[in-house]
């Protein structure tokens, strides 16, 4: 019965699908002369939804192209202001959602369509947001008064420094999307609130507020010692406020859930726990990164660089490494408070590396990226993305904590 259903939207909608040829044919003609190009823009989740967004505009005003956009997810979508943005920058409608899919079909595809972000999991490949710092989003003097305007009347006052913290839990999804995951199993969602205490409370003493933001979260207690405000909680929160933060935040402490990466989208400073699958670390951003670790159960011997690399993206369940002979092993307490201090040093530009640590980290990345050439054959069977890695952020780090105790075997990938 399923099938027959398709067969007849198909039917339906094959004269809009015939009609789209003829117009991207047309298209490709105005391309000789205007540049005006597709694009598919999918506001579901807003950390993807932005970063697309941001890229996009700034691929379009380097090469000076008109995007008309097609704008699909809008049943779960969560964000009006960006939004609305969306739809002030591009020219939107149903219709394009077609003619973006015939474009992408055609043999003159690059001609008429935007290079899709989302296909490479809104990565910056490119280095567009560094290398552009003038395009990237700007508020209006309105817009930034009236966040502060917000801020002030929640007791954060003008000229307050404030971190954001974003801990992923599974929440979101299941709340939304009726998943029925465990946070307990799961290895992304593995930082708790009481890991973070003590780094909480040291940014705290040095005069930092602790901005707890993104939507749809579980209560959590945090103790008085921490000057602490649950945006994540307050239905009040005006939606531009999910990007206006970012925006002016100091830094930011995550688990690489989607609005982490909107901090790394205004060059702002990121600091993300747990990170897992390691080949996920946003290399492109000015971003810190503390990875999770892993060992095989029967030798108890950490895997390397490339065996902690050939994980797909979907194996983020414990129980399911288990079976795989391979013993997940989260953050402890103290490497999150060295990480977060060294974040802290980063802002204030008191950090300076060792020669040894400088070299670890110059050999991680080469290592990583040879991996990452080497393994693009294995796309699409193995590979999610064909590369992780092309541009390098000058910032982006993997945390000392994680990489003063690799030896060098560890960073061997053949």
């Amino acid at each position: 019965m399923f099938k027959i259903i398709r067969i007849l939207i198909f039917i339906i909608k094959l004269p809009i699908y015939i009609f789209c040829i003829f117009l991207s044919f047309f298209l490709l003609i105005i391309n000789l002369f205007y540049r005006v190009k597709t694009y598919e823009v999918d506001v579901a989740t807003f950390g993807h939804f932005f970063n697309d967004f941001n890229l996009t505009n700034i691929y379009s005003k380097i090469n000076k192209i008109k995007v008309i956009g097609s704008i699909v997810g809008l049943k779960h979508y969560h964000n009006k202001y960006i939004l609305s943005v969306v739809r002030k920058e591009f020219v939107t409608s149903f219709l394009f959602k077609y003619l973006d899919f015939i474009n992408r079909k055609m043999p003159w595809a690059k001609f008429v369509t935007i290079p899709s972000f989302r296909k490479e999991s809104s990565f910056d490949l490119d280095g567009l947001v560094f290398s552009n710092p003038s395009l990237i989003f700007k508020f209006n003097d309105n817009e930034d008064q009236y966040c502060l305007n917000f801020l002030e009347n929640k007791g954060i006052k003008k000229n307050d420094k404030f971190i954001l913290l974003n801990l992923r839990d599974n929440y979101f999804y299941n709340q939304i999307f009726n998943y029925k995951a465990d946070n307990l199993n799961i290895t992304r969602n593995q930082i708790r609130i009481e890991n973070c205490i003590k780094p909480l409370e040291y940014l705290s003493s040095k005069g930092f507020k602790i901005i707890r933001w993104g939507r749809f979260r579980k209560k959590i207690h945090v103790p008085s010692t921490i000057n602490f405000y649950d945006f994540s909680l307050d239905e009040t929160i005006p939606h531009i406020l999910d990007v206006w933060l970012p925006k002016n935040c100091s830094f930011s402490i995550g688990t690489d859930s989607g609005p982490d990466t909107i901090v790394g989208n205004f060059n702002n400073l990121m600091c993300i726990l747990g990170m897992w699958p390691l080949y996920y670390s946003r290399s492109f951003f000015k971003c810190i990164t503390l990875p999770a670790d892993a060992r095989w159960l029967d030798s108890k011997k950490n895997l390397n660089l490339r065996e902690m690399c050939e994980f797909h993206s979907n194996e983020n369940y414990i129980d399911e490494l288990k079976l795989k002979n391979i013993e997940f092993i989260k953050n402890s307490d103290e490497q999150i408070f060295d990480v977060i201090n060294q974040t802290f040093q980063i802002y204030e530009g008191k950090y300076s590396f060792s020669p040894e640590l400088l070299k670890k980290q110059e050999k991680y990345w080469s290592s990583f990226l040879q991996w990452d050439i080497n393994s693009e054959k294995n796309y699409p069977q193995k590979k999610i993305q064909k590369r992780f890695m092309g541009f390098k952020h000058p910032s982006a780090l993997i945390a000392d904590t994680f990489l003063k105790e690799k030896k060098e075997d560890w960073f061997d990938i053949n």
